[in-house]
């Protein structure tokens, strides 16, 4: 009887230190989960402000794009005039 009590004893005493041993490691894997869930959302966060910076980057270069293909097309237009008057004083001066 007394082996048995003792059987049982160290038994009791083993499934104790599972299950301690068991909810440390469940502790730490927790605590593993939380720490790549917050590094996840402050790269997501740094990710967003990245997107954000890029976006209002591409509205100001497709501003200044459109700005200068305004500038291109007068300034074409104004050359195409300047061309006519120029054919026309030649015209003029040959007459």
């Amino acid at each position: 009887m007394e082996s048995l009590r003792f059987a049982y004893a160290a038994a009791q005493e083993k499934a104790e230190l599972a299950i301690e041993r068991a909810a440390r490691v469940k502790e730490a894997a927790w605590a593993r989960f939380n720490a790549e869930q917050n590094q996840r959302e402050a790269t997501d966060t740094r990710l967003q402000a990245t997107l954000d910076d890029n976006r209002r980057e591409q509205t100001k270069l497709r501003e200044e794009y459109q700005r200068l293909q305004a500038a291109n097309t007068q300034m074409s237009e104004a050359q195409r005039t300047a061309q006519t008057e120029q054919r026309k004083q030649l015209e003029a001066l040959e007459k």
